[in-house]
């Protein structure tokens, strides 16, 4: 093609065509100039498909991360509920004068301090923070990545935690004092009658059971956010690859 560009440029200069060749130079710049654009063109697409891919994998991370720990935010929300069942029940018992110990108590309270703290993952999230945060195209998802991991998650695995902590600490203080082992998950009182006109003991228990069902109730509402948060990461995901799939079509066509 250049051989034949450079042909006609010599034949007319030799025939001293200058007003065809003037036309001639003006076409062959354009023509230069279309290729380039093209040739841009093609390494941009290129590099915003690059930038496609990457943001996809990207999200699916960020999806699987939040599976996780909204998997073990649920796992939690179960165990403290049967725990606090099982704690008002006792305490219940506790109250009544009559009751009298049974071998099958000592299981309800080898339960007392059955709860579990919320530990997150954060991996994917903190190695997005660090290196690209804007590979995520959207201000809405980054703003809601924040937020999520930010600001519940990190309440969730801090101040909540920390209450847990401190309930745990001061009732298990008493449960020392009070009980004994007799295998893995049954605790058996020292002296039944005792225990039952212990004030220190059923006040101790009861702030850590309060404490607990607070901690759920709370927990409940911010799993129904957090599995919101999650679709709304599915839809962009699915969004994200009908745009790249009817990018691949184009061109092709």
């Amino acid at each position: 093609m250049i051989n034949l560009f450079r042909k006609i440029r010599k034949r007319l200069i030799s025939e001293s065509k200058i007003g065809q060749f003037l036309i001639y130079s003006i076409g062959e710049i354009f023509l230069v100039v279309i290729g380039i654009l093209f040739a841009l063109g093609i390494n941009n697409w290129n590099e915003n498909r690059k930038l496609q891919k990457k943001e996809i994998s990207t999200v699916e991370n960020i999806i699987e991360e939040v599976e996780f720990n909204n998997a073990v935010l649920k796992a939690i929300n179960n165990t403290d509920s049967l725990s606090i069942i099982n704690n008002k029940k006792l305490l219940k018992i506790l109250k009544d004068e009559n009751s009298q110990y049974t071998d099958s108590m000592s299981y309800a309270f080898g339960y007392m301090l059955a709860n579990k703290l919320f530990i997150i993952r954060k991996i994917i999230y903190e190695n997005l923070k660090s290196n690209d945060f804007n590979v995520i195209r959207s201000d809405s998802i980054r703003t809601k990545l924040s937020f999520y991991y930010d600001g519940i998650y990190s309440y969730l695995e801090n101040q909540q935690n920390q209450s847990k902590r401190y309930a745990r600490n001061t009732f298990i203080v008493s449960i020392y004092k009070n009980f004994e082992q007799i295998s893995l998950g049954r605790l058996v009182p020292n002296n039944y009658n005792k225990l039952k006109n212990d004030r220190d003991f059923k006040n101790a228990f009861s702030f850590y059971t309060h404490t607990v069902e607070a901690s759920y109730n709370q927990n409940i509402s911010y799993y129904v956010y957090l599995e919101s948060f999650k679709q709304e990461l599915d839809q962009y995901l699915s969004e994200l690859k009908i745009r790249e799939k009817n990018q691949h079509l184009f061109s092709w066509q």
